[in-house]
């Protein structure tokens, strides 16, 4: 703890905001984090589907995990699985998996994983569910190095990590949404073409397609043809998301 408070917030915030991509935020946070007695750390962006929809869930970040093992989490879609990841979706402060997972009302795929990242030596965890900016789910785990158990529950460390969580959270979001969506293309600028873009503003402005198709003079089937392009690129399940995604990348405002 000692060392954390010697680190104020304001340099930890201060030192985040010259940072610009999410591997120098890794080398930073995992040097804060393992004076504190953590060895690793995940912050994820998780998106859920539509209550109507069936596709599964997805989830974009910075991890300080081994690479295997970030390999089978995906390889297995563990994230819609993910013990940890439901009480994220339940839980507003901070908690210890081990005190809010209980081994008797898991699924045998939940029980898998758990069984799985013991084998690398992942036990137990501190996870902090972030606020949501622009109706993200996000969360800050973290995995002791060199905490005993009683440690692991000090209330105080749950709210300095608290605090270093949302102020990762500001920072990150918008650098690890952006490197996920142009992971696969040559060039960062111009994502989205003008006109997909706006579309897909009037939409977060509210609008309808049928709205849309008579604000920019084209048919209902291009304002449908250019969402969902804008989807694609935006490896976006629908057009909420890929309104979120848009306005956290900072691709498109709206008031």
């Amino acid at each position: 703890m000692t060392a954390f408070m010697g680190s104020s917030i304001r340099d930890f915030a201060e030192r985040l905001s010259d940072l610009s991509d999410s591997a120098a935020i890794s080398d930073y946070l995992m040097s804060v984090i393992e004076p504190l007695g953590f060895g690793s750390f995940a912050y994820h962006l998780i998106q859920a589907p539509d209550i109507d929809q069936v596709a599964p869930r997805t989830a974009t970040g910075i991890s300080s995990y081994p690479e295997p093992w970030k390999a089978h989490y995906v390889s297995n879609g563990y994230v819609n699985h993910d013990p940890v990841v439901e009480k994220v979706f339940e839980e507003k402060t901070p908690f210890v998996w081990s005190r809010v997972i209980h081994p008797a009302s898991l699924s045998r795929q939940q029980s898998r994983l758990l069984d799985d990242a013991r084998g690398i030596g992942i036990m137990d965890g501190l996870t902090i569910p972030l606020l949501p900016r622009r109706g993200e789910t996000a969360s800050l785990s973290l995995v002791p190095n060199k905490l005993d158990p009683e440690a692991l529950n000090d209330p105080g460390l749950h709210n300095h990590v608290h605090l270093l969580g949302e102020f990762l959270h500001s920072r990150a979001a918008r650098i690890v949404v952006e490197e996920a969506a142009t992971r696969n293309s040559r060039r960062r600028r111009s994502i989205l073409s003008p006109r997909e873009d706006e579309v897909l503003t009037w939409v977060a402005r509210g609008k309808s397609t049928w709205d849309v198709s008579r604000l920019l003079g084209i048919s209902e089937k291009a304002v449908d043809f250019h969402l969902d392009a804008t989807k694609r690129k935006l490896q976006a399940t629908n057009r909420t998301q890929a309104v979120v995604k848009a306005v956290v990348m900072g691709i498109i405002t709206f008031g």
